[in-house]
């Protein structure tokens, strides 16, 4: 393939769409059935490929065909990121935590459904999320620059909360936001759902205000008392270390 593409012919423009077709393809299959209910034949089937090997042809295997649909998705997730952050950071901000809420909430719920990929982007990531934690994270470790600049932005406006519970609120947010995405999915065919809980006009608002309750509200009598310990020491795993 990269020979075609170094002379220019019209083979490799032809083989280029026709990988494009497959991925396109493999990541709806993939998005609505999950990574084991989809064969490598199904998917050249769909994507209208008379050789039911094409997929092994252009990607030499179905796992090397997942591995770059998550590659492309994890790389946009994170420029879309950082673009959001670029542009807030641009005008002055972030002057709230609920700024920086609202990008972890609108770009894979919005931006992502809405990019240069397919509406089906973001039922994929939560399908990963959901069943393949590990598979993602492991490509997605190379791209969350722009999560990691967020979560930078959001420690450093609440400094009152401890550190080790700060870690876990960020964790608890980032699984409920997997989660409500998730349902939202699920209710795209539940005309009631839609109606009474996502198509509401306060509904992506009203989320922002949960995220950010959870990550802001003061611990509470019983939490701090389990963080009572001596600076330095262990507390649950992870060492503190004084500001």
């Amino acid at each position: 393939m990269g020979l075609h593409k170094a002379a220019g012919t019209p083979k490799y423009a032809r083989g280029e769409r026709t990988r494009e077709e497959i991925k396109r393809t493999a990541l709806k299959l993939y998005a609505l059935n999950g990574l084991d209910g989809v064969s490598a034949r199904e998917i050249s089937r769909a994507a209208g490929q008379k050789n039911v090997g094409s997929v092994n042809y252009y990607f030499s295997s179905q796992d090397s065909l997942i591995s770059e649909l998550i590659h492309d998705v994890a790389s946009l997730l994170d420029k879309l990121h950082n673009q959001k952050l670029d542009a807030l950071e641009a005008s002055g901000g972030p002057n709230s935590i609920r700024d920086v809420v609202k990008i972890l909430i609108q770009v894979p719920v919005i931006d992502l459904k809405n990019s240069e990929m397919d509406e089906y982007s973001f039922r994929f990531v939560i399908m990963l999320l959901l069943n393949h934690r590990e598979r993602i994270f492991t490509v997605m470790q190379g791209y969350d620059s722009g999560v990691r600049r967020c979560f930078a932005h959001i420690r450093r406006m609440v400094p009152d909360i401890a550190p080790a519970l700060l870690r876990q609120r960020l964790m608890l947010a980032f699984i409920y936001v997997v989660t409500t995405g998730s349902a939202r999915e699920a209710a795209r065919n539940d005309p009631r759902a839609m109606k009474n809980l996502w198509g509401t006009p306060y509904a992506q608002e009203n989320l922002a205000d949960t995220v950010v309750g959870m990550i802001t509200t003061p611990p509470s009598s019983e939490t701090l008392a389990c963080l009572e310990t001596p600076e330095g020491t262990t507390i649950a795993g992870e060492t503190t270390v004084a500001p």
